[in-house]
Parts: C-alpha cells; structure tokens; sequence
C-alpha cells in the first residue's frame, strides 16, 4: 500500500512537525515580548524579527489547519478528491503535498 492509499501516518507526522514548530515559534515570540532597546538600530532588527516570526507563525498555522482538513477528509474517505471540482488529484502532488485539498487545475485558479 502506498502513502498514497494511505495518507494517514503521513498527514500525522506531518501534523507533530508543523505543531512542534508552532509552539517554538510562539514560545519565541513570547521570549521577545519584552521591551524594545534603547538603541534605534537594534529597535529597527527587534521589529523587523517580529514580523518575520508574525508571518511564519501565521504560515505555519495554516499549513497544520490545512493538514487538519487533510486528515478530516481521509476520515470521511474525500482524501484525493479536489474539494473544488470534484476530480481526482493527481498522484504526482499529493505525493509533494499530502495535505492538498484541490487539483493542480483549482489551486491554480486560486489567485485569480
């Protein structure tokens, strides 16, 4: 049985792994709530780390929500089934991304 058949182990580790490193991202952030240095160079880094971390933490929760949906539509037995249009998602990239709910054809229409 592939990982294909099933999806399963791999969507879990793929979970631990994103929810480990947003754990350590918030932890992170939470070590440099503080407040920010005197020194406006080192304010300008502080800053501009924060954001960095804002935006990984904001990307990383969405990929474990996308994961989420993953394993809920294996459980209803959707898994492979663009959500959108209803076809089959091509092996090729649930093999690169096991937590795809649409076809290469819809997750192309996404940003128009």
């Amino acid at each position: 049985m592939s990982t294909i058949d099933n999806p399963r182990p791999r969507l879990q580790t793929l979970r631990r792994e994103l929810d480990d490193r947003l754990q350590r991202i918030r932890a992170d952030r939470q070590r440099r709530a503080g407040p920010l240095s005197a020194d406006s160079a080192e304010q300008a880094t502080e800053l501009e780390n924060e954001d960095v971390l804002a935006r990984l933490e904001q990307s990383t929760a969405a990929d474990l929500a996308q994961v989420e949906r993953a394993l809920h539509r294996e459980a209803e037995g959707h898994y492979g089934i663009c959500e959108r249009c209803g076809e089959v998602i091509e092996e090729p990239r649930l093999k690169a991304l096991p937590q795809a709910t649409l076809c290469s054809h819809c997750a192309g229409q996404e940003g128009h």
